[in-house]
């Protein structure tokens, strides 16, 4: 697979990557998280049927209505960990990242992904 592009468009509003932590320290994910991370894996199996082994590049782009919005650092968390063992094996393989916030009242809520091998 080499120098291949995968393009694909995560509707609805991006969510950040949250953990909570509960009684006794245990630590776990908000279900927000685990719901848009079981969405992102869904949309990322429709398009790759197994992991490449080569690094890959990532280009995020998020638009949103309005200025309420999670933190980039989160957002590039959960992609991050919703592609392994789909996108590629470890996240180690990452050889770049690109994430980029846009606000426009007039697009509809998304995320738009482009990931290249290298």
């Amino acid at each position: 697979m080499d120098n291949f592009v995968l393009k694909l468009v995560i509707p609805g509003k991006a969510v950040g990557m949250a953990l909570k932590i509960g009684r006794g320290g245990h630590r776990y994910y908000s279900a927000k998280t685990i719901t848009y991370w079981n969405k992102i894996a869904f949309y990322a199996k429709l398009q790759l049927k197994q992991p490449t082994k080569e690094d890959v590049v990532i280009v995020l782009t998020c638009y949103f209505l309005d200025k309420n919005y999670p933190d980039l650092d989160n957002i590039s968390r959960i992609y991050l960990n919703a592609f392994k063992k789909i996108l590629y094996t470890d996240d180690a393989q990452v050889a770049d990242l690109h994430i980029k916030r846009i606000i426009n009242k007039k697009e509809r809520e998304r995320t738009e992904v482009e990931i290249y091998g290298v």
